[in-house]
């Protein structure tokens, strides 16, 4: 898979996540990219959930 810089962690986890994520952009477009052309399209990627950092 080709690097993406908006990409800075990815961590194995337990619980009802196979994994996080962590992702930093400028907006919310940016965001939409990563998930829809990035992320969704993991093979074994089922579903995904967003959680935002307001400060």
């Amino acid at each position: 898979m080709k690097m993406r810089s908006e990409v800075v962690d990815c961590y194995g986890t337990t619980g009802t996540s196979d994994c996080l994520v962590r992702i930093v952009v400028a907006d919310m477009d940016a965001h939409h990219d990563v998930l829809h052309n990035l992320l969704s399209r993991l093979d074994g990627a089922a579903q995904a959930s967003t959680g935002v950092a307001l400060r």
